[in-house]
């Protein structure tokens, strides 16, 4: 057979195959029990459509926009779909005989690499996992190691006093991710990592954790390809990306090799039955050195780094960003911030206690604060639904029976946006929706509907540790600090790598006269 001859066999092949292919495509699309259900006429036949919107890092918004067109059901991709119901949700998030989590959380995890408690498939592992470390992450726990997170929140008000006597324009967002890392950091090792300090982004490690973000949330939606896509994404990197990562090993591996020689002296043995510490260390019994020493068999070295790490790069710049909403807002509601300031004030009054940080359970002794944080959290969730496989015998959501198998989701920037629980204001920043009757019904919707740290059994780990980095963080910046955006009339942008993260946050810092309780 000819040269000519043999490639016009192969296009002919190429063409016959390809119109099957589309054959094919065209008959599962329209063969569907689902054919009705709406959405991106390209979503019925690929997920390229859905792709392209995660790439587009807008992928909130043009959710938004599909649930105003199509109603509660979307279709985003073949098989899978976005649903905007607080009935759904309580089935699809269920506690009792979980769904799976769908196989795109595979883009997060290292291929080949044991999953972590947050790309793990698998409930019975993750179950697994969270009961290894669960008490210490509970807040009666943490309440022990609170003092922690003063190191790092006295370096950042130092920070600020001087950036206010310079006069100074800040970009609040990267300061704020600096003292995150640095709290999270001392809570879970006893130290920080210095980014305070240094003023910068330390070995990559913020570099990484964000390009690693968007990564996974592009890589995810085509998982089956992940460990292919994961070699040519380390390819084609900058040269030393993921040197934020080894850091972070370096770093944990430096403190507890420093611990376990303290310990060989009697001094350092009778210390570790005191009170105080850190997760890593804490002198409770139940620290991660602690389980280490006492069941070496079940809980080993290299189960810290993998606790330790999810520690630090799960709740690191969420925590950043969550945090960076609320002096935002703050800094775009006079009203709100007058009131806080005034409750909190109040709060400081009737204190009897000696320390000069609010603590913890003052905090949430003070109502206004907290739906102030919750109001933050609520207004800017990650941006991206949390999907499921619906088990065998299928579902019924929202009056839609779906098969074995199908993919469905909640999307939590959706969700908190619904007028039918949030009220007819969802895009104001209103705290005081959250101090409504808790009798009536629109506030039990409303906790029910919540999605900022996700729902059911799979609930993110480190949501205390976030909060009380918030709780004793935004007292501090209330009642030492007056904050405006640099210039009056800007707005920030947002973008979406699954946690939605902000740009343009500068801001000019005046310091006030704390009141004399903190002094």
């Amino acid at each position: 057979m000819s040269l000519p001859n043999a490639f016009s066999v192969a296009s002919c092949f190429a063409l016959a195959l390809l119109l099957w292919t589309l054959i094919g495509k065209l008959y599962e699309a329209y063969n569907s029990p689902l054919r009705d259900v709406q959405g991106p006429w390209l979503a019925r036949f690929t997920r390229f459509w859905y792709a392209r919107s995660a790439y587009s890092r807008q992928g909130h918004k043009i959710s938004m926009d599909l649930h105003k067109k199509y109603g509660p059901i979307v279709r985003i991709a073949p098989n899978e779909y976005s649903i905007d119901d607080l009935d759904a949700s309580k089935i699809i998030y269920r506690s009792r005989d979980p769904l799976v989590k769908a196989p795109r959380y595979a883009g997060w995890g290292l291929p080949n690499a044991e999953p972590s408690t947050f790309t793990t498939l698998d409930n019975a592992h993750h179950t697994a996992r969270i009961r290894q470390v669960n008490s210490l992450y509970q807040t009666s726990a943490l309440v022990n190691i609170e003092y922690q997170v003063d190191g790092a929140t006295n370096a950042f008000m130092e920070r600020l006093s001087a950036f206010a006597k310079d006069g100074k324009t800040v970009d609040m967002s990267d300061w704020l991710k600096y003292y995150a890392f640095d709290a999270v950091g001392s809570l879970s090792f006893g130290k920080p990592f210095g980014f305070l300090e240094k003023g910068t982004d330390i070995a990559g490690i913020l570099e990484t954790i964000h390009s690693y973000a968007f990564y996974g949330m592009v890589a995810g939606i085509y998982h089956e390809w992940h460990p292919t896509t994961y070699k040519i994404w380390q390819w084609l990197a900058p040269k030393g990306r993921g040197g934020g990562i080894a850091h972070i090993m370096q770093f944990a591996a430096h403190v507890m090799d420093d611990w376990n020689q303290r310990l060989e002296s009697e001094k350092a043995k009778d210390e570790e039955q005191t009170e105080g510490g850190d997760l890593l260390r804490d002198n409770q019994t139940g620290s991660l050195l602690a389980k280490v020493r006492r069941d070496p068999d079940n809980f080993k070295t290299e189960d810290i780094f993998y606790h330790m790490s999810m520690n630090v790069l799960a709740g690191g710049e969420t925590t950043a960003a969550s945090t960076a909403n609320i002096v935002y807002y703050l800094t775009k509601t006079p009203r709100v911030l007058c009131k806080l300031r005034g409750e909190l004030e109040e709060a400081l009054e009737k204190r009897d206690g000696a320390s000069r940080r609010i603590s913890v359970k003052e905090a949430h002794s003070i109502p206004y604060l907290q739906a102030v944080i919750k109001e933050s959290l609520r207004i800017l969730p990650n941006g991206l639904h949390l999907p499921r496989v619906v088990p065998k015998g299928g579902l019924t959501l929202a009056g839609q029976f779906f098969p074995e198998g199908t993919m469905v989701g909640v999307n939590p920037w959706v969700a908190h946006a619904n007028r039918s629980v949030y009220g007819e204001d969802p895009n104001v920043f209103r705290p005081e929706r959250w101090l409504e009757d808790e009798s009536t019904e629109g506030e039990n919707k409303m906790e029910q509907y919540f999605f900022t740290f996700g729902r059911g059994p799979r609930t993110c780990l480190g949501k205390n540790i976030s909060l009380m980095e918030m709780n004793k963080l935004i007292p501090e910046l209330v009642l030492r600090f007056d904050i405006e955006m640099a210039n009056k009339d800007a707005e920030w942008t947002v973008y979406n790598d699954w946690f939605v993260k902000q740009e343009g946050f500068h801001v000019k810092i005046s310091e006030r006269q704390a009141p004399s309780m903190l002094l």
